[in-house]
């Protein structure tokens, strides 16, 4: 119990994403009984980091990107639902609790055209998995290398199944004393020393299912031989049918990938191997599948092309230079395909400012917790070595951007429909001389604006006790070069773990999906040849926009950005500009030459029929560059903006919340060691419910779901 007479520790917090959001909530639960008083400082007008939304014209959602949650999230849901409930908005509200919100989403697929160029696309509908994610009262999941296999196993037995129907296979196990008919069964299958049927192929993953279920049945060389038997048997039974079957060919990619998985797991002795996943991550993951006996046809699949694609796994945003570490591909692909709850992926009703960090935010001032909107963190000083050992965070610099009218405190939000949400724009009218900085297309969110009306320094002691740095992992040699001229690891962390820039493109249109050519109905699809690999289907979101005329169908593109490995200096006043106007190039193009394999209907003899784009005023004229510029693009390449890569090696640099460098400070990011070292929303949670056990040892590192996985 808290001494009352004790103040409260002062956390300053740097940034506005989801890892800050989570170590704000954290630190300020009830139950910590007000120990920890919080300021979040933000750069800018609102919160969100590389998740931030905002409602432009005609209350249209802009979005940094294409934002999408997995099943597997169960940190991001568990504190997103925890969120709501302490929200408690009105039942009539249309986003009311967390499921008004999120919608299951189990439709995914890729662009994978027949072998004879017939354009095709590989949709996979993934049935609801038990429950829904983040369960406040179901039991954290905790899955072991072994229980992997096992469902490995399970979906393996599925797809072999579905590949050949004409044998009539039972699928049903037979009930046996395990202890006899086991060895009976396994001394008959390896005598066989190959696989003929696929009744045979069945009963062999039965078997290997077994000795990983329990060890002690058999010795683990016979499990290693099924699984080699089974590679056998797909690769001579059904590679040679995959030329004339291209359903066929996609079940065999996936079945030759998930027998790589297992096999290389075996021999890489991931079951038992102290550092799990991580044991492997030198290696890129197409590496690691090559070294283990993938075919090549599994590995330069549409289906792993997809997996690269989701997470902007090429080297600065260059498509030719694919890069991803296998260890932390692989962990969190099996999470991803095996762990899902509830659906594969949620889509949000809303934006992800207004679905996320709206509540957050108001949850979070309802707590006490305050928010200095507009300022830019500019440095942080350390002690002199002879101060103290472990040194400390002495003074934290920043530029204030803009003043308050009145000196009041900002108010971020705005009412669209009785819903709190976020501006595209700072709310002018609420800063001194808002209009003429309005005129003047001042960017508070641009690394390279540097506008400011005054410094401030906030001292250890006299401002705050410890300081939680949340920026995104671009941002950090710009304001922690103290710490990486100190310390070899942090200089180490930002030379080899990398980023690189994003863009995305979003077009309102007045025909339906179905009347542009698309017949599959709402997908998530990547794989798409152009400027732009990924599309989805939003239009569900039109319902929470005004329009003057109503859009039919709404799609967002996303995609790497290719850009030379370090942005350029703070002197380079036209950089994002000049990348901006790239874009817009490139968006043309793409649609003119490239979505017709998707919309056939959208593109005539002259390229994509342009007067299909719905602006938000109404305005239905002008050429195919002025009615575009009316839809919503953006790069993010300012610093803090650039999504965090994995490539081989990178992980063993990262820093976690959990190392204390300095006794004051921790830190927050998808960027940091989590426990998911890969960019999303889900590492990002990680890393914040650690950053706030590094202060207050809460939440127990056990209730951190996945952190103790492989």
């Amino acid at each position: 119990m808290q001494d009352n007479t004790d103040p409260p520790i002062r956390v300053a917090i740097i940034g506005g994403g989801c890892a800050s959001m989570t170590t704000a909530f954290e630190l300020t639960r009830p139950e910590n009984e007000g120990k920890y008083q919080v300021t979040v400082y933000q750069q800018g007008f609102r919160l969100g980091g590389k998740g931030a939304s905002g409602r432009g014209p005609g209350n249209r959602i802009e979005e940094h990107g294409l934002h999408i949650l997995m099943g597997f999230y169960e940190n991001a849901f568990r504190v997103i639902r925890e969120c709501y409930t302490e929200l408690d908005r009105d039942k009539s509200s249309r986003f009311a609790d967390w499921d008004d919100v999120f919608y299951p989403d189990p439709v995914t697929g890729v662009k994978d055209d027949h072998a004879d160029g017939t354009p095709s696309s590989w949709l996979s509908y993934f049935p609801p998995g038990e429950g829904t994610p983040g369960d406040p009262d179901a039991p954290i999941q905790a899955f072991t290398m072994d229980q992997y296999i096992i469902r490995a196993m399970q979906l393996i037995e599925a797809l072999l199944v579905s590949a050949r129907r004409d044998e009539g296979v039972d699928t049903q196990e037979q009930p046996m004393n395990l202890n006899v008919a086991i060895m009976e069964r396994l001394s008959r299958i390896l005598r066989l020393s190959q696989l003929g049927t696929v009744t045979a192929a069945v009963e062999a993953v039965h078997l290997a299912r077994m000795i990983v279920e329990s060890p002690a049945l058999a010795p683990v060389q016979s499990l290693h031989r099924l699984v080699d038997m089974l590679g056998a048997f797909v690769n001579s039974q059904l590679h040679a049918l995959v030329d004339r079957d291209t359903e066929l060919k996609r079940i065999f990619e996936i079945v030759d990938l998930v027998l790589t998985i297992t096999r290389g797991s075996l021999r890489s002795g991931l079951m038992t191997h102290p550092d799990g996943f991580d044991s492997i991550n030198d290696l890129d993951w197409r590496d690691w599948l090559r070294k283990h006996g993938a075919s090549e046809l599994a590995v330069n699949s549409s289906f792993l092309d997809s997996l690269y694609n989701i997470g902007f796994a090429f080297e600065d945003g260059d498509m030719s230079k694919p890069s991803a570490g296998a260890g932390e591909a692989l962990r969190c692909a099996v999470r991803a395909f095996l762990t899902y709850r509830g659906s594969f992926f949620w889509k949000m009703q809303t934006g992800m400012g207004d679905a996320i960090f709206s509540p957050f935010y108001e949850v979070l001032s309802r707590r006490g917790v305050r928010f200095e909107f507009f300022h830019r963190l500019e440095n942080m000083c350390l002690s002199e070595p002879e101060e103290c050992d472990p040194p400390q965070i002495v003074e934290l610099e920043f530029d204030v951007q803009a003043k308050l009218l009145q000196g009041g405190e900002y108010s971020p939000l705005m009412d669209v429909d009785g819903i709190p949400c976020w501006p595209s724009q700072p709310l002018w009218g609420q800063l001194e001389g808002g209009q003429e900085l309005e005129e003047a297309g001042v960017d508070f969110e641009s690394f390279w604006d540097r506008t400011s009306v005054g410094k401030k320094s906030l001292k250890v002691g006299d401002d705050f006790d410890a300081v939680v740095l949340a920026v995104g992992l671009g941002e950090v040699p710009y304001v922690a070069g103290e710490l990486i001229d100190r310390f070899p690891h942090w200089q180490l962390m930002v030379q080899k773990v990398k980023t690189c820039a994003t863009k995305a493109l979003q077009i309102w249109c007045n025909e339906s999906v179905e009347e542009l050519g698309w017949k599959d109905g709402s997908v998530n699809l990547t794989g798409i040849p152009g400027a732009f690999e990924t599309w989805a289907d939003m239009s569900h979101l039109i319902d929470d926009e005004q329009f003057n005329e109503k859009p039919k169908s709404l799609a967002y593109f996303c995609s790497s950005l290719k850009t030379p490995p370090e942005p350029p200096g703070r002197d380079d006043l036209d950089y994002l500009r000049r990348y901006s106007g790239q874009l817009l190039g490139e968006s043309e193009q793409y649609l003119n030459k490239n979505i017709g394999q998707v919309w056939p209907k959208a593109i005539d003899e002259d390229g994509f029929r342009w007067d299909v784009l719905v602006s938000p005023d109404g305005m239905e004229t002008g050429t195919a560059s002025q009615r575009l510029a009316s839809q919503y693009m953006r790069v993010n390449i300012n610093p803090t903006d650039r999504y965090v890569l994995f490539t081989p090696g990178s992980s063993r640099f990262r820093i976690s919340p959990l190392d204390y460098d300095v006794s004051n400070m921790t830190i927050a990011g998808d960027w940091t060691n989590s426990g998911l070292n890969v960019g999303c929303v889900e590492s990002a949670v990680m890393s914040g419910r650690l950053a706030a056990h590094a202060i207050s040892t809460r939440p127990a590192l056990e209730d951190i779901a996945g952190y103790d996985h492989p």
